[in-house]
């Protein structure tokens, strides 16, 4: 226990160190991490050496960030077809005593393991903690409810064996199930009085919708910390109305772990760039001329060893890469979502959802919303609305979605509505997709 605690205060000090890097310093070592990362690869790794060898690459051509797009992109099909040992480096030392094995939530519509070594793991557990969070943007949280999913495979599990290696931080700690009903969330609140909660948005839409509902008196929260799921705008409106709190959403995958957190109203997100290198597919890295346009995010992660992820597309999300004036360090912007949840118009053009979830956000009488194309010309909205309404919306609401969807997909585009109670969740997961195609 006590080498255990050693190494997690090491790896703490470790990641402040590189997060105190300038922009200089974390491009010689987003260089140098990768390059040792490739031969690695090429030697320990069959997929990539018969992917590369395949498409002519050989980590040797890789002399500069400029290279990047030089390196064949890994797909999920690369992973998912393969069994997890096949991704694990030859060389891995201690296999069977540092091995963990972490199955993705299947959000994209296919569910993979991955391996991560134990030092990557405990990288990614300290990247999503309080400590590091009020680190990294001066902000005070002291007293945390964290309301995550506590399985076996998931990062959220960790939480748990750190709050046992550090005694002092568990008081400081509260975990409980995002499955929890709102009405023990409300008295579990009132007991433990905590300053920040962690979760996911569809947990606190659901606890915001309880409290609003039953006309509930909550204390303030300095803020709320959001992730996995697409954090949309009524539930921000809904968190700062009731609770007065600071939202912080994270972005990260089960392939790569953590790669960015969005503070507050900035509308975009800090990448940690000396663990991951993000890029826009078929952009060349960082060159202005290339930045603010969409495409597929591709990321590198820099700290894993057992099972490399290089130049990973199998996230799925849409995004443009910005730099702030504030920090002149990337940034990415507008992330649209799972690229494999793409909306087919009437002409039979791939189109992001994202203006139709922006404009359906601002429709007051919609509480919670889902999109499915159940055919090129059919659109069904499965909706919850708000009390009052007397089990549908209002024809004018109607109308305007109507003209609103027409503009966007085509004339011919038919939109059926089904009001709901509840919008029902993704088999076993937390998640609920906004967005579902049925067209292939």
């Amino acid at each position: 226990m006590l080498k255990s605690l050693i190494i997690l205060i090491r790896t703490i000090h470790r990641i402040l160190k590189f997060d105190r890097m300038n922009k200089r310093e974390t491009k010689i070592f987003q260089y140098k991490r990768l390059k040792k990362i490739l031969a690695h690869a090429y030697k320990n790794i069959p997929l990539y050496q018969e992917k590369w060898d395949k498409a002519g690459f050989h980590p040797d051509q890789f002399r500069s960030l400029d290279d990047l797009s030089k390196i064949p992109i890994t797909t999920k099909e690369d992973l998912r077809h393969l069994h997890v040992k096949s991704i694990i480096a030859k060389n891995n030392k201690n296999e069977h005593e540092n091995l963990r094995l972490i199955g993705s939530s299947g959000s994209t519509g296919q569910k993979l393991v991955v391996a991560s070594s134990e030092s990557k793991w405990d990288y990614d557990v300290l990247l999503s903690s309080a400590h590091y969070i009020n680190k990294r943007y001066n902000t005070n949280i002291h007293k945390a409810l964290i309301m995550l999913d506590f399985g076996n495979r998931s990062i959220e599990s960790s939480v748990e064996r750190m709050l046992g290696l550090i005694p002092f931080i568990s008081k400081r700690i509260k975990t409980i199930s995002y499955k929890t009903k709102p009405a023990k969330i409300i008295e579990i609140l009132k007991e433990y009085q905590p300053d920040t909660i962690y979760s996911y948005p569809s947990t606190m839409s659901l606890l915001c919708h309880y409290i609003e509902q039953n006309n509930i008196e909550v204390d303030e929260l300095r803020y709320v910390v959001l992730t996995s799921e697409v954090i949309f705008k009524n539930l921000r409106r809904d968190i700062k109305s009731i609770f007065n709190a600071t939202i912080i959403g994270g972005y990260g995958a089960t392939e790569v772990g953590v790669i960015g957190y969005q503070y507050g109203d900035n509308d975009y997100f800090d990448l940690v760039s000396w663990k991951n290198i993000v890029e826009i597919e078929n952009d060349k890295f960082l060159k202005g001329k290339h930045l603010h346009t969409l495409g597929t995010v591709l990321v590198t992660d820099l700290i894993g060893f057992t099972s490399p992820v290089i130049r990973y597309s199998g996230l799925g999300d849409l995004g443009k890469l910005i730099e702030p004036k504030r920090s002149g360090f990337p940034a990415l912007s507008e992330l649209h979502g799972r690229k494999s949840i793409l909306l087919t118009s009437c002409g039979g053009a791939h189109l992001s959802p994202y203006s139709l979830t922006s404009y359906l956000q601002e429709i007051k009488s919609i509480s919670r919303f889902q999109i499915v194309q159940s055919a090129q010309t059919t659109i069904d909205l499965n909706l919850e609305i708000h009390e009052g309404l007397k089990g549908d919306l209002p024809k004018s609401d109607k109308t305007k979605i109507n003209a609103f969807f027409k503009k966007i997909l085509g004339d011919k585009i038919v939109v059926k509505y089904h009001i709901v109670d509840k919008i029902k969740k993704d088999g076993s997961s937390h998640k609920t997709s906004v967005v579902i195609s049925h067209l292939d």
